[in-house]
């Protein structure tokens, strides 16, 4: 069912309110007679103080479907590559891609849009990634749970909040899936979802060796529960938002239980015959 200009307008102006009540910032309805895209009054946006990311913005079609996007801004270099920038930091948020474009849109709910407002307006890529320098490689990557474990050991004992402050890179979370992945991606099984949040791991890594110091014991919790599942990108946003697990384990949940309880909680199935 399509419904009306007027329809469309009432829906972006109460998604304004909502954001308003929960963000201290000024969204503007977009409402040029010109507007692209049939999109008058159909969008309400809040402008970025970045280099590469314009503004952030909801967009309601003509079903009422509200979706998140992302206005890339122009540069000497082209759109494509600041494009998949923003789109790298927003996956590695855990946001859910629905539509890879110039501009790249995510699926909407105001807990979301509220997440990726402050993960782009708090990310220094987005201010530098024209700046940065690609280091010498030295060693061949490699996945090593004894490795990551010792990062945490080197941090903690040398106090380096800052090192601490990136859990995502501490943990290698985003750089071996063919190792860590417990089924294969398709095409319908296109999003990656890490069964124990990393920031949930992430901690408790830190709290394990604070309280004994011994680096083996992070090597068997590592081993046990840093994995992805390809799942579906629906069933990721139900996960994360519609249950509220986006970065908690179930309630009752307790380390040495399953790490595929949030799957199981959502009736999401990993089919063991995909498993690589």
């Amino acid at each position: 069912m399509k419904y009306s200009w007027d329809e469309r307008r009432n829906a972006i102006q109460e998604i304004k309110k909502e954001l308003e009540a929960e963000l201290d910032c000024a969204f503007m309805i977009e409402g040029s007679e010109h507007s692209k895209n049939d999109r008058k009054g159909t969008r309400v946006y809040v402008n970025l103080q970045k280099k590469h990311a314009k503004n952030i913005e909801v967009i309601v079609d003509q079903y009422l479907n509200a979706y998140l996007g992302i206005e890339i801004k122009n540069s000497d270099r082209g759109l494509k590559r600041e494009s998949q920038l923003v789109i790298s930091l927003m996956e590695g948020g855990g946001f859910k891609l629905y539509r890879n474009q110039t501009n790249p849109r995510f699926y909407y709910s105001k807990e979301a849009f509220v997440d990726a407002y402050e993960l782009l307006t708090t990310s220094d890529s987005l201010a530098d990634a024209n700046e940065r320098r690609i280091s010498r490689t030295l060693f061949e990557r490699r996945y090593d749970p004894f490795l990551i474990a010792s990062r945490y050991e080197h941090a903690i004992e040398n106090k380096d909040q800052l090192m601490l402050d990136y859990c995502r890179f501490l943990l290698s979370a985003d750089a071996f899936d063919k190792d860590i992945s417990v089924n294969k991606k398709t095409d319908e099984l296109d999003y990656r979802e890490h069964l124990v949040p990393c920031v949930c791991l992430h901690n408790r890594l830190i709290e394990v060796f604070q309280a004994n110091q011994k680096v083996e014991e992070l090597v068997d919790i590592i081993e046990s529960y840093l994995m992805i599942a390809y799942i579906r990108t629906a069933d990721a946003h139900r996960l994360d938002y519609d249950l509220g697990l986006k970065v908690k384990m179930p309630e009752n949940w307790k380390w040495g239980d399953s790490p595929f309880a949030r799957l199981e909680i959502a009736n999401i199935v990993v089919d063991s015959k995909d498993t690589p």
